[in-house]
């Protein structure tokens, strides 16, 4: 499956996409929500939605809204982390309407970012767009259950991209005790200082030498 991602959208174009997130002036069509920001990618056979991470004091006090809650208007994803879902509900209803339908959609999302993009692609699902394949770079736990067993059911596939020794994936497990929706996939070397392995430049330059390392 990695290798028919790769044909689609290069691992390249993905991590350019992905770092053009958190540039000044993205490249990409962007969506602010509140503390938080997407950017849509319109490739000739491919769209490509990526999420940034935190980016403010806004963004680091929703981190921690940990509590357990379901969303108004989706309640078939079940119960979320409050934080995550209160971005991810925000950022879709600015950005469903501009998604094109006829074109694959690939999804994607660092930290904070990433945390949302099972969120995000349940509401796609829901809204009768398929995501054809997930990344979650370096992503906390965000789902329980319910939302983790619909895109399951549905075949969402995807990856859980975890560099070195990085904590954030850690976090919170225990306030669900169920795996990540999607297999995590280990690259590049521990850093003596942890947290320096989960800055998205640091996952860029350590992913891009090995992608095609990942199978299965």
């Amino acid at each position: 499956m990695f290798d028919q991602i790769e044909t689609l959208v290069p691992i390249a174009t993905l991590l350019a996409a992905q770092q053009d997130t958190y540039a000044a002036q993205p490249k990409g069509e962007v969506i602010d929500a509140g503390c938080d920001r997407a950017v849509i990618t319109h490739l000739p056979n491919a769209t490509l939605l990526s999420i940034a991470g935190t980016r403010d004091l806004a963004g680091w006090l929703s981190d921690f809204q940990v509590w357990k809650a379901t969303l108004r208007d989706h309640p078939d994803v079940g119960p979320v982390e409050a934080g995550f879902g209160d971005g991810a509900d925000k950022l879709w209803q600015r950005l469903a309407g501009r998604i094109d339908r006829d074109k694959p959609l690939l999804i994607q999302g660092h930290s904070r970012g990433a945390a949302m993009v099972p969120i995000l692609a349940a509401f796609a699902l829901i809204a009768g767009i398929k995501p054809y394949f997930c990344f979650a770079y370096e992503a906390p736990w965000s789902v329980g259950p319910a939302c983790r067993d619909l895109l399951l059911a549905h075949r969402i596939l995807g990856l859980t991209w975890w560099h070195g020794n990085d904590p954030v994936p850690l976090a919170p497990a225990v306030s669900w005790l169920v795996p990540h929706v999607w297999p995590c996939v280990s690259f590049g070397t521990p850093r003596e200082n942890p947290i320096d392995c989960h800055y998205f430049e640091a996952v860029a330059a350590a992913l891009a030498p090995t992608a095609e390392a990942p199978h299965g």
